[in-house]
């Protein structure tokens, strides 16, 4: 085996030098959990306060886009009643100037 031109020399091992462990990340969570152990074994606890910590990130992530669903609807309807009370101060303008203009 050669890596960049140099020799590269493989040792086999039977046991793993680096041990072997699986995390769970939950964003806005409490960190990392330990799911299984170097061991291989599962580990319950940390599996559960992981699953607690996804949970409540996605409640808090879908009460951020009920809240921000709600805020656009409201801003859409301010939009619609600013823009209907625009076109009729529009209307009455050009009735005005088109009744002065005329006589």
């Amino acid at each position: 085996c050669r890596i960049h031109r140099q020799p590269c020399h493989i040792v086999s091992t039977d046991f793993r030098p680096t041990p072997l462990v699986h995390y769970i990340f939950a964003p806005k969570g409490a960190g990392l959990h330990l799911v299984v152990d170097e061991q291989g074994q599962f580990r319950a606890l940390g599996f559960q306060k992981a699953m607690n910590a996804l949970q409540i990130a996605n409640e808090e992530e879908e009460d951020k886009v009920e809240e921000d669903d709600e805020h656009k609807q409201r801003k859409n309807k301010k939009k619609k009643v600013i823009s209907s009370t625009n076109q009729t101060t529009r209307r009455r303008y050009a009735i005005n100037f088109t009744a002065c203009t005329r006589k």
